[in-house]
């Protein structure tokens, strides 16, 4: 049922057509049944590890939300607000061991040792989407959702679960609560969204990825200009095949009522590493950005090194520092979250080096351009 192929369009079409049909309190009930048949027909042996994500992560985020409530009621400096807010962090730790241990263990554990159970599927879209949700329960961003049904619909949610686009439970949850009805002109902007992605996706991804795959089997018997052009339509290829999948999804979505983010703004125009990474997978790039990038660049470490450094009169080194680190923590990460081999996580760190090589020499960047 891979999106572009008629299974997927019909599946499309019967959860269009159910949801429309059934009372509007019902409606989430068959967006959940349809989410879990999705998930079934790829994963038919990996249910139990999807149910100890979602139980573990519906169960962490009320008791942190007890915690959060008990803290507040504490005065600021008392004994017993601290004790609430180290037990908060060690349950945060403990909802985090949980997934995590999950995806390290189904995903991950190969490449240590060469040994792997068969991951789920989307196991790195709906970890990371609960470990978000648990961290804004851990921070009071929103009430705890008390339905376990609710949060399973939230993170398995059929139109993200395979290659996002990455949701937060405040954006999508008042949303799956919301009663959708038909509406003609959703049903044609929907119906062009997804027929441009199928034109992506077959017309351009496929058609090129023959020609890729020709060139780049034996590239040493290949002239220099026969891989440089396999190389650049690669790029195209795999550009048009993940944006033509993001475009059927968001076409779905907006069919039902459903309107979730953006992935994807012109990347192929980007004018430098950090601007392709900011228009590429960017619900992705702001998860990093909320929950690595941003609690590495103000933690304490950061903080007292960066004032270090500012005593001793090293401005612009202070001011770099908390987003260097944040830097090391987010570029290995995102490569082993594209693929569980050596050679992403080298992937990773070479556009960290990159993107750290153009914030270190962006000074005589400016000169050399103002010349």
């Amino acid at each position: 049922m891979q999106p572009g192929t008629f299974s997927f369009f019909f599946f499309i079409a019967v959860t269009v057509a159910l949801c429309f049909a059934v009372p509007k309190r019902g409606q989430w009930l068959v967006l959940l049944a349809a989410s879990l048949t999705y998930y079934m027909t790829f994963a038919t042996a990996a249910p139990v590890w999807l149910a100890v994500t979602i139980f573990a992560t519906w169960g962490g985020a009320l008791k942190l939300e007890k915690l959060n409530t008990a803290e507040k009621m504490q005065p600021k400096g008392s004994l017993e607000r601290a004790r609430f807010a180290g037990e908060k962090k060690l349950w945060l730790a403990a909802v985090m061991a949980v997934d995590l241990g999950l995806l390290v263990v189904l995903k991950y554990r190969g490449l240590l040792t060469g040994g792997s159970i068969v991951a789920p599927l989307g196991i790195s879209f709906y970890t990371m989407t609960a470990i978000g949700y648990a961290v804004d329960a851990y921070r009071g961003k929103y009430p705890a959702e008390k339905n376990p049904l609710r949060v399973a619909l939230f993170l398995t949610l059929f139109l993200q679960i395979v290659q996002g686009p990455f949701t937060r439970y405040d954006d999508i949850g008042p949303k799956l609560r919301a009663p959708l009805s038909f509406d003609y002109d959703r049903l044609r902007r929907g119906a062009v969204r997804i027929l441009w992605g199928l034109m992506k996706k077959a017309v351009i991804a496929d058609r090129l990825g023959e020609y890729v795959q020709a060139a780049l089997a034996d590239p040493a018997r290949q002239g220099a200009p026969v891989v440089l052009i396999a190389l650049i339509a690669y790029s195209v290829q795999i550009y048009a095949d993940f944006s033509g999948y993001m475009d059927m999804i968001l076409g779905a979505g907006a069919i039902l009522g459903l309107k979730l983010p953006e992935n994807f703004e012109n990347p192929l125009a980007a004018r430098s590493v950090s601007d392709f990474w900011r228009r590429w997978h960017i619900t992705l790039g702001a998860w990093f950005k909320d929950y690595v990038f941003y609690p590495i660049s103000v933690s304490a470490l950061a903080t007292k090194q960066s004032r270090k450094l500012r005593k001793e009169g090293k401005l612009r080194p202070a001011k770099l520092l908390p987003a260097l680190l944040g830097l090391a923590a987010v570029w290995p990460l995102t490569g082993l979250w594209h693929g569980a081999t050596w050679n992403f996580l080298l992937w990773g760190l070479l556009n960290g080096a990159a993107i750290t090589l153009s914030l270190v020499t962006e000074p005589w960047q400016q000169k050399v351009l103002e010349r």
